[in-house]
């Protein structure tokens, strides 16, 4: 305790401290949400533990990376949220503090039973999960809810920090666990599987991680599943790569040289501690992380107009004036959300922020000043500002522009002034064989940055990737598509509605997406009916898609046409960069001055602030997609 000289060490004086580290911003809001009584009457059973609970949340516009957070977290909190890694090092195994690092999953939830404090040896506390019919989902699964002592994180060298976007990471855990001699499991849950039922040393430490007893792994993920999620599969390029470091891994000494001990330089941003449930022994920290050079959200500049309150009489500014987004005050809270930016707001332009009830309903619009692009940020979109956040640079790549219209009437005045842009997705059709013919698929992106691993681009008649576009919301003349995939198989059929076909055998199609394109005979889609044999287990069918208007023959049946929907319009540079805060702030508001930058359409699709697979922003000034 000694070395790590921290301020909650009053906290760890009874039997167990557990952190909890996780990679997301959602794991926060369910805990403080209305998912916080499940998990603390869950762990309320557990033996007399404190905790404390760790956000580790990246803070940057790199693909998500749960190694790295996980990683950069353990080592910010093992030296007093310095980052220091040399202060890391110096940590001894049995001075840290915690006797249990537990790396959480944010989508599941325990049932009571569950035991925290359960980690004399890597365990997979998640040992039986309801989406997995009370089972853990392979028998080499290290996913979920994995528990350790420093020592063991240690040894493995903690996570990957190269994975990057979603999948595979925790393939690879279990191989750093293997290959550690860390795994002490048999083959249960999975002793009955008919593969397995035919192994001789099936009952044999060493198969897979150690599990709670049943009935004691217990874990629930029906209210955060779908909702919170982590986007799965985006980059498939991505997903392969990560593919490949779990087999470099499997057959190789790389875990030895990448992980905790060749964490990347990172700085922290904030750091939040929550002593609301310190009655339970549960302390939550917040840390935001960022690697590479520091950046100062606090220090990003907002424009604030002049007679925001009222008519301006009430001795506030006359003219626009600027600030920081964030007080010099660190004791001061960071206007993290739309609440708190209001707030922050009503105090910059009134001695008391009650004399400016306007601040209260005020939207604000963040500007890229890179790109000459704005988003519109209010209730709809209560994320937007921390993603406006993550992708900028330096603090003067940005600009908050406060605006007391509503959004709907700030979209009008950018609307007559063709200065908002409505943009299209891009898809690219995609193919891999099956059987004795090619089954299709869409993904938002261009070419190889949607496709990958056994998905390649699929060419069009024209000899090009065969690629459409698609309409960002429903309107009038759209035609709706539903992609659907089959719960028992990766098949693929495209659907014009009213829903996805029914399955048969036990098996459903669900959809995944819904896309709007416009009526016309450019691109079909039809499917292809396979035997009845087949039919019977629910897969009769998957679909391809041509650039023609009929998808009949070579054994497809043709479902449906669709329109080809044209390129964006090229769009002049409006700011040639040298345009004051001011004058930018000025242009979004006077109807009578052009307008420095163009509102753009926030895209769900999207897990940055502008999305380089739909826009290319290399060229942007001169074009939006790459043709």
């Amino acid at each position: 305790m000694e070395a790590r000289n921290l301020r909650w060490r009053n906290l760890l004086r009874l039997m167990v401290a557990v952190t909890v580290l996780v990679a997301t911003l959602p794991f926060l809001l369910f805990y403080a949400g209305h998912h916080a009584p499940t998990w603390r009457g869950a762990v309320a059973e557990s033996k007399p533990v404190n905790w404390v609970v760790v956000v580790a949340e990246q803070f940057d516009a790199e693909p998500w990376n749960r190694g790295f957070t996980f990683n950069a977290g353990l080592v910010a909190l093992l030296t007093n949220f310095s980052g220091n890694i040399s202060a890391y090092r110096s940590v001894g195994d049995n001075r840290s503090g915690f006797d249990c690092i537990v790396s959480q999953d944010i989508d599941y939830l325990p049932d009571p039973g569950v035991d925290y404090a359960s980690c004399e040896v890597p365990t997979q506390l998640s040992s039986e999960i309801d989406r997995y019919n009370w089972m853990s989902p392979s028998l080499n699964n290290t996913g979920g809810v994995i528990g350790m002592r420093l020592e063991h994180w240690r040894k493995i060298n903690g996570f990957s920090n190269n994975f990057q976007g979603w999948g595979a990471e925790d393939d690879e855990l279990f191989h750093r666990l293997r290959l550690s001699s860390l795994l002490y499991g048999d083959c249960y849950p999975h002793c009955h599987d008919p593969i397995i039922s035919r192994l001789k040393e099936r009952h044999k430490i060493g198969l897979s991680i150690k599990k709670p007893p049943h009935g004691f792994g217990k874990f629930r993920g029906q209210h955060l599943h779908s909702a919170n999620h982590t986007r799965r599969v985006v980059d498939f390029r991505k997903y392969a790569r990560n593919l490949q470091l779990v087999n470099e891994t499997a057959h190789g000494r790389r875990w030895a040289m990448e992980g905790l001990n060749s964490l990347p330089p990172f700085h922290l941003l904030e750091v939040e501690e929550d002593h609301s449930d310190a009655q339970r022994g549960i302390t939550c920290i917040r840390l935001r992380l960022r690697r590479g050079p520091e950046f100062s959200a606090r220090d990003v500049p907002i424009a604030v107009p002049p007679g925001l309150c009222g008519d301006g009489t009430r001795g506030l500014p006359q003219r626009w004036a600027l600030h920081s987004l964030g007080s010099k005050n660190r004791s001061e809270h960071f206007p993290w959300d739309l609440r708190s930016l209001r707030a922050r707001v009503a105090r910059l332009v009134a001695a008391d922020p009650a004399d400016c009830p306007e601040a209260a309903g005020a939207s604000f619009l963040l500007l890229d000043r890179r790109f000459q692009l704005a988003k519109v940020f209010n209730e709809e979109v209560p994320h937007l500002l921390q993603k406006f956040l993550r992708s900028l640079t330096s603090p003067q790549d940005g600009l908050v522009i406060v605006n007391p219209k509503p959004a709907l009437a700030i979209m009008k005045a950018f609307q007559d002034r063709e200065a908002y842009l409505s943009v299209p997705l891009l898809w690219t059709v995609c193919q891999k064989r099956l059987d004795k013919h090619l089954m299709d698929t869409v993904h938002v992106g261009i070419g190889r940055e949607a496709c990958g691993g056994p998905w390649s681009p699929k060419p069009s008649l024209k000899g090009e990737w065969l690629t459409f576009r698609t309409l960002p919301e429903a309107s009038e003349g759209a035609k709706a598509i539903y992609l659907c995939e089959n719960t028992r198989s990766t098949r693929i059929v495209l659907s014009d509605g009213p829903s996805c076909p029914q399955g048969r055998g036990g098996s459903t199609w669900l959809p995944v997406e819904t896309i709007f394109v416009p009526e016309g005979s450019d691109f079909c889609a039809g499917h292809h009916q396979v035997n009845q044999e087949a039919a019977q287990l629910g897969m009769y069918a998957y679909s391809r898609v041509l650039d023609a208007p009929n998808c009949s023959g070579d054994g497809f049946v043709h479902d449906f046409q669709f329109g080809a929907l044209a390129p964006p319009k090229r769009v002049p540079a409006l700011d040639s960069g040298r345009s004051s805060p001011q004058e930018l702030a000025e242009s979004s508001i006077n109807p009578q001055a052009p307008p420095l930058y163009q509102l753009v359409q926030e895209d769900e699709h999207c897990d940055g602030f502008l999305c380089p697979h739909l826009l290319d922003l290399s060229s942007f000034k001169s074009q939006f997609a790459l043709d």
